[in-house]
């Protein structure tokens, strides 16, 4: 179901697998980095939200 919303919503592309798909391939360890790195380049806008540390402590 968030896949869905994503794709309808915000116009993610579906071949891609889906938001969910890409964290879980990509990592979330290494997306939560990337958060921590633009919000030391961008502001607190960027912050990455707790849940993303107990993600990539879980999964890695």
């Amino acid at each position: 179901m968030i896949d869905a919303a994503l794709f309808f919503g915000f116009g993610f592309a579906p071949f891609r697998g889906g938001p969910l798909h890409f964290v879980h391939a990509f990592g979330s360890a290494k997306i939560r980095g990337r958060l921590v790195s633009l919000a030391g380049s961008h502001g607190e806008r960027f912050t990455s939200d707790p849940a993303w540390a107990a993600m990539a402590a879980k999964v890695g």
